[in-house]
């Protein structure tokens, strides 16, 4: 009987092997397996976070090299995802305090302090302007709301953690996902009511809820 593939292998066993791999310094196949699952789902999620593709990569990348690192520590409590997605945003948290350290100290990069994320127009200059011009709205609305609801949003919204992972991440019951997540949706629905009335009249019904057409529009 032929060995199963590493695609169709339940994650448990996949972890289990890349342990194996990990401890007899063997080239880490079943690793790499796990980074190709998940690799576009957490730079997907750190894009939407930083705004900056490069960030989004190397912060991605750091993620996955510590989660092999300390790959031993996973009791399979939670899903791989939602460990090293915990991780990535521990590193982004640690990036960005460092970062506001140096600011304070006056270190600031060259050219007076030019922002360290990159327009998206200049990163993007393929995207039409319209579509570029509703990501950034949708954006910036999440930014405004509470950090309590925005994090519920993004990380079921944007990053696709379903209620229980999102609050493992947070540390929070189930049930206040729930309720920031519906009340974080709300807020959006209202601050971004005129692209969803003209999403709504100028495609065919589909039947999408307005979080899906938010984290489409957020993630592109």
């Amino acid at each position: 009987m032929e060995e199963r593939s590493s695609k169709t292998l339940p994650e448990a066993e996949i972890i289990r092997r890349a342990l194996e791999e990990r401890g007899t310094g063997q080239v880490a196949n079943s690793y790499e397996e796990l980074v190709r699952r998940y690799q576009d789902r957490l730079y997907n999620f750190l894009l939407h976070k930083t705004g900056d593709a490069d960030k989004a990569e190397d912060i991605a990348q750091e993620a996955f090299k510590k989660a092999f690192e300390r790959l031993y520590q996973f009791r399979g409590e939670s899903g791989f995802y939602t460990w090293v997605c915990r991780i990535a945003l521990n590193e982004l948290s640690n990036r960005q305090r460092k970062r506001q350290h140096e600011v304070l100290l006056g270190l600031e990069t060259e050219g007076g302090g030019q922002s360290a994320i990159q327009p998206a127009e200049e990163r993007r200059p393929e995207e039409p302007v319209e579509r570029r011009e509703i990501r950034e709205r949708v954006r910036a609305a999440i930014r405004k709301l509470p950090d309590e609801f925005r994090a519920a949003v993004e990380l079921v919204d944007i990053a696709g953690l379903s209620y229980k992972e999102a609050a493992e991440v947070l540390g929070v019951p189930e049930g206040t996902i729930k309720s920031r997540l519906a009340r974080g949706r709300r807020q959006l629905k209202e601050e971004l009511k005129d692209l969803v009335e003209v999403e709504q009249t100028t495609t065919e019904p589909s039947g999408r809820s307005t979080a899906t057409s938010t984290k489409e529009s957020a993630s592109r």
